[in-house]
């Protein structure tokens, strides 16, 4: 919640009570309610109707307890959805629906309510990386999903914090100002061009491009 503060100054967040455990219910509507009971990260995209369905995002713990992660299922519940689901995602990435697990095959198709009034970005912390929800691979690790279609050396999806085309998404979204220029440091080419930040980067790693986990349980 802080990070979406420091990046898109006009969002904030209150903590409020809860009204029903059970119902997974805030005592305000409408409202986030967020937990760790259930296995996974994932979340709503959007307000559900707040007299009949809770707005839940689920982290579990010691899983999806970064700030990555938490970002990408708090946009979710702001009402962001995954990048490569674009209408225009066609000129970007080729989806391998053959490497893809068939019960996520559903987080790959075309949405047409999924923001296209910004540029499309590869590293948007709301896109997956090119081998997530991939079949296993003969010999350890997991097969191609997606494949880009351009010449662009950015990371496919990053689990770091918000680009600024998310910013600017949801700045646009809840009619905030448009946000300051900032510049993720990530990139396949193992160097990115020009002033960057590392929204977040454990000590145990070297650079921005050393943190790129893969949350199989994430949606």
């Amino acid at each position: 919640m802080a990070h979406y503060k420091d990046m898109v100054p006009c969002i904030r967040f209150v903590q409020v009570s809860v009204a029903s455990e059970s119902g997974q219910f805030c005592s305000e509507k409408p409202g986030i309610f967020i937990r760790s009971g259930y296995q996974g990260c994932w979340a709503h995209v959007g307000f559900q109707d707040p007299k009949r369905f809770p707005t839940t995002l689920n982290l579990q713990t010691n899983w999806c307890d970064t700030i990555g992660v938490a970002v990408h299922e708090l946009g979710h519940s702001l009402g962001m959805l995954h990048e490569q689901v674009r209408a225009d995602s066609y000129k970007y990435v080729k989806i391998l629906w053959q490497n893809i697990q068939s019960s996520y095959r559903q987080y790959y198709k075309v949405d047409t309510k999924a923001d296209t009034s910004v540029p499309y970005d590869y590293l948007s912390v709301m896109h997956y990386a090119d081998t997530d929800f991939g079949l296993p691979k003969y010999g350890g690790g997991r097969k191609t999903t997606m494949k880009k279609l351009t010449s662009s050396m950015k990371t496919m999806g990053n689990r770091m914090g918000l680009t600024h085309a998310d910013a600017v998404q949801i700045a646009k979204t809840y009619g905030c100002a448009r946000p300051k220029d900032f510049k993720v440091c990530a990139g396949s080419g193992g160097c990115t061009k020009g002033p960057c930040i590392c929204h977040q980067v454990p000590t145990k790693q070297k650079n921005c491009e050393d943190y790129q986990p893969r949350w199989l349980q994430q949606m």
